[in-house]
This record gives C-alpha cells, sequence and structure tokens, in this order.
C-alpha cells in the first residue's frame, strides 16, 4: 500500500474524493482531515491498494467541483 494526499480543496464528503480516484485504481482507504468542529482542513489522505495506482495519479491534473486539487507526493 501507498499513501499520499491532496490539497488545496475543502472536502465535504469521502465518498465524493473516493468516486472520482477510484477511475484510477482501487481506493483501500479514505480519509478526510477534519478540525475539532468536524469542518475540513483543507486535505486528505487516501491509500490505494496498486501503487502503479498512484503514479497513473501523479502524471494528471485534477479537478473536483471545478477546482483544482494539488496532489503533492509523501516522502
Amino acid at each position: 500500500m501507498r499513501w499520499w494526499a491532496c490539497d488545496g480543496f475543502f472536502f465535504s464528503s469521502s465518498e465524493g474524493l473516493r468516486n472520482y480516484f477510484s477511475e484510477f485504481g482501487k481506493v483501500d482507504a479514505c480519509t478526510i482531515v477534519r478540525d475539532a468542529d468536524g469542518k475540513s482542513r483543507g486535505f486528505a489522505f487516501l491509500t490505494f491498494e496498486d501503487p502503479a495506482s498512484v503514479n497513473a495519479v501523479m502524471v494528471r491534473e485534477h479537478f473536483l467541483d471545478g477546482k483544482a486539487v494539488r496532489v503533492p507526493t509523501l516522502s
């Protein structure tokens, strides 16, 4: 499994995020980081079953609800 994060977007639900990124491969986990009040902090972590899915994500730009989503790498 391989983790990566996406930021620049205040996610309301993990379902939409999971559905979007599922086109690149099976998403094992999707976690939106929230503050104490339950509001999105503007980033999320996803785990793909196959590390090759992460590579497929990294070579494209991503837009959700008309907004750009930055996908940085984690070391």
